[in-house]
């Protein structure tokens, strides 16, 4: 951040501080009266992401799903982005995650959908 104080009247720029005790006039028009200025620089970044279905008309289910974007890691607590596609009709599953920061792939997999076992709905229930 930089920050500056301006004669008000005239905008000359003069080297002191704003909270000043006894302010001296300003040497161009005389006014005592000052303006500070601070300018600084935010930066900001926008995480997009895209979710779609693909279902066959008169089928419940869907035929293949993919999703490609950001989130947030639980395991790392970091911004990771994410692409997944789960392809019934050709018995797919790739999955690719990399932490945003590094660049560091942190999960891939692509194997057929029907060897992912043991994974979400799919887990066994304890008795």
């Amino acid at each position: 951040m930089t920050a500056r104080v301006l004669c008000s009247a005239c905008q000359r720029e003069l080297g002191e501080d704003f909270d000043a005790p006894g302010r001296r006039p300003c040497p161009t028009c005389g006014s005592t009266a000052r303006t500070y200025e601070e300018h600084g620089v935010v930066a900001a970044r926008a995480f997009v992401s895209a979710r779609w279905k693909h279902r066959r008309p008169g089928y419940g289910k869907f035929l293949a799903m993919g999703m490609s974007g950001f989130e947030r890691s639980v395991r790392t607590g970091r911004m990771v982005e994410k692409q997944s596609f789960f392809d019934k009709d050709t018995d797919r599953r790739y999955e690719r995650i990399t932490d945003v920061e590094t660049g560091e792939v942190l999960h891939e997999c692509d194997h057929k959908l029907t060897d992912h076992k043991g994974h979400g709905s799919a887990k066994k229930t304890k008795a």
